[in-house]
């Protein structure tokens, strides 16, 4: 072997080892949950490898409805058993906030008989002659 064999095997085996890590891990994905009302959509999808998960959190309008950015959106979190959150509560400064969505991204850990993550997201949502607000509940699988 020369030296610029070596080189060039390590990157292959590096994917190799990457590539087994995942599926030792597992990909955590699950269908998106979602709920609906006369004015808005709400979204949950979960993604992540071996117990670090994050969930997206995503409301946009319908119906000629769009978020209302003057709102003081939150997102209000209950880990079940298994499930660890460095915090339970996010405010409108911790979501991504356009004038088609709002979306939270929630990080956290679940261990492999993890159950479910509930919440309550309060929204508000506007067409040109007004606005509405609503409580949704969510519950999805952890992992």
């Amino acid at each position: 072997r020369t030296t610029a064999m070596i080189h060039c095997s390590k990157p292959r085996t590096l994917a190799i080892v990457v590539a087994a890590a995942i599926l030792v891990g597992g990909l955590a994905v699950s269908a998106a949950v979602a709920k609906s009302g006369d004015f808005y959509k709400v979204t949950v999808t979960t993604a992540g490898t071996g117990d670090t998960i994050t969930a997206t959190v995503k409301a946009v309008g319908t119906n000629g409805y769009k978020p209302n950015s003057a709102y003081p959106w939150k997102l209000t979190l209950t880990p079940g058993a298994g499930v660890t959150m460095g915090k339970t509560v996010y405010k409108k400064a911790d979501a991504k906030l356009s004038p088609k969505a709002v979306v939270f991204n929630v990080p956290y850990t679940a261990t492999s008989d993890a159950k479910s993550v509930s919440a309550v997201l309060k929204l508000s949502m506007c067409d040109p002659k007004q606005c509405q607000m609503e409580k949704v509940k969510l519950t999805w699988p952890a992992r």
